[in-house]
């Protein structure tokens, strides 16, 4: 049976910090401390087993904190909902305008329509003009449950729902925009 305590010796396995390993820029200086740490470590620095476990343990939880802060300096790449509702009228037309961030992928859902729940109406995606929507997607045989996709870079942008003929009196809506 062999002991428990103390632990085997195992060889060290140390972390590769170097310059070239696809660091962001800015975090760079961050790294310098685990940089001298790793070369200390691999001088032969000569730590009881429970003490090097631990401190190895701390440098992995402190560079994956310095990292974590690090891998993204230009900005978040999770995505943002934004859900509109409004009213549109017999030959009429309602935007809303939303903001983009960061390049990504784009996707608005025509999620309910009211009370003419079955019929189709324009819904399309593009950038604000002074008089509405300039639409750079979208489609005239929008149902509920209809969704337009693409890709999208930083930028103020719109979404309109417009009667394609389809509408007796006013319908309510409601749509959401999943953007970076």
């Amino acid at each position: 049976m062999t002991p428990f305590w103390p632990p085997a010796r195992r060889a060290r396995t140390v972390l590769s910090l170097n310059k070239d390993a696809g660091v962001s820029p800015g975090c760079d200086t961050l790294l310098e401390p685990f940089r001298a740490a790793a070369a200390n470590a691999m001088e032969g620095l000569d730590l009881p087993n429970v003490i090097y476990r631990f401190a190895s343990g701390v440098l992995v939880v402190a560079l994956a904190a310095v990292l974590g802060g690090c891998s993204n300096p230009a900005g978040s790449t999770s995505s943002v909902t934004d859900t509109f509702n409004g009213t549109v009228g017999s030959t009429g037309f309602d935007s809303h305008s939303f903001t983009v961030n960061n390049s990504g992928d784009v996707d608005a859902t025509l999620t309910a329509l009211q009370p003419q729940t079955t019929i189709t109406v324009g819904f399309g995606i593009g950038q604000p003009t002074s008089t509405g929507c300039s639409l750079a997607s979208y489609s005239e045989s929008a149902r509920v449950g209809s969704v337009l996709s693409g890709t999208i870079s930083p930028g103020t942008y719109c979404v309109t729902v417009y009667d394609v003929g389809n509408i007796q009196g006013s319908d309510t809506y409601t749509l959401t925009v999943m953007h970076p």
